[in-house]
């Protein structure tokens, strides 16, 4: 006895006197309806738990940005008072400086005097207590002008003294202000922010540790302080690159240079060349990644180093 095979047949009955409609449904459209039903059910089922995977993603990447934000917001504030410290201690600088002035002016003097066999001792305002008594037409003998001359290099040892403790107190200074990052290593245009951004090699979005710096080929990029070279090498990713310790845990990072200039451990100086502008690495084209790190972690330079405007 022959199969019978399966058939179906949908009619639709409108409410008005319009003709009823029938649809004739053999085993086959019934079998595509059937897998085309299961199919649905399967794609709404996968866009749909894609969606909730993309939407947790979502919440997860603005939660991670909340924090970066915070983070960051904290960053500025210590970094500003660590820019208002740097402000006091050029302050203090020029303050010493107007008094170094003042003394060698004083010195200068005081040598002029201890040269000048024919001076009067009232013409310095100086010894005018040490000369009170003498002759209103300001002659000493012998004795006495000895005696003024040993109060005038006691005095000149004194005054070199206080000299020399101010200049090294100087250079201390300095040198604490010129291990602050301030300079611009290489002058260009920004082409690429601190922080997240696409990611210029492929699809979603990517960390940005530092700032890119467009450059012509083979510029001279310049230290931004004074620091001790800690690596100076290929960097995975970052092609050529140099890194300089500063003080206070702070480091700055150059990145894809076509060649570098110093070796680890070498002392550098606030704008000397270190390297030359290139596209080693993981790079769209020449340009430098200029980093900064506080403490091992990344910070914005622009948050550190003046702009360039300012700089000018």
């Amino acid at each position: 006895m022959k199969k019978k095979k399966d058939s179906m047949t949908i009619m639709i009955v409108p409410h008005s006197d319009k003709k009823t409609l029938s649809f004739f449904l053999d085993s086959k459209k019934i079998s595509i309806v059937k897998y085309g039903v299961i199919f649905s059910l399967f794609l709404i089922l996968f866009l749909t738990f894609n969606l909730i995977r993309y939407i947790n993603l979502i919440k997860s990447e603005n939660y991670k940005l909340l924090q970066e934000n915070q983070n960051y917001k904290e960053m500025e504030h210590k970094i500003k008072e660590y820019n208002q410290q740097k402000k006091q201690l050029e302050d203090k600088i020029n303050e010493v400086e107007k008094k170094l002035s003042k003394i060698e002016e004083l010195e200068g003097k005081l040598n002029q005097v201890l040269k000048d066999n024919t001076f009067k001792i009232q013409d310095y305002g100086l010894l005018q207590q040490k000369t009170t008594g003498l002759s209103s037409r300001g002659d000493i003998n012998r004795g006495e002008l000895l005696l003024v001359l040993n109060d005038l290099n006691e005095k000149l040892a004194e005054k070199e003294k206080n000299l020399k403790n101010l200049s090294e107190a100087l250079m201390e200074l300095k040198e604490r202000v010129d291990s602050i990052p301030g300079l611009w290593p290489v002058q260009g245009e920004i082409t690429s922010y601190f922080g997240y951004r696409k990611n210029p090699f492929g699809r979603g979005r990517e960390f940005h540790d530092g700032i890119d710096i467009s450059a012509a080929y083979g510029t001279k990029i310049k230290a931004a302080a004074n620091g001790v070279v800690i690596f100076a090498g290929y960097k995975a990713g970052y092609g050529y690159t140099v890194i300089i310790n500063h003080n206070n845990g702070i480091q700055t990072m150059y990145s894809h240079a076509s060649k570098i200039l110093v070796r680890k451990g070498q002392k550098v100086l606030k704008g000397q060349d270190i390297a030359a502008v290139g596209s080693t690495g993981r790079s769209t084209g020449a340009h430098l990644h200029f980093s900064l790190l506080h403490n091992g972690r990344f910070i914005d330079p622009l948050t550190y180093i003046k702009k360039q405007s300012d700089q000018d």
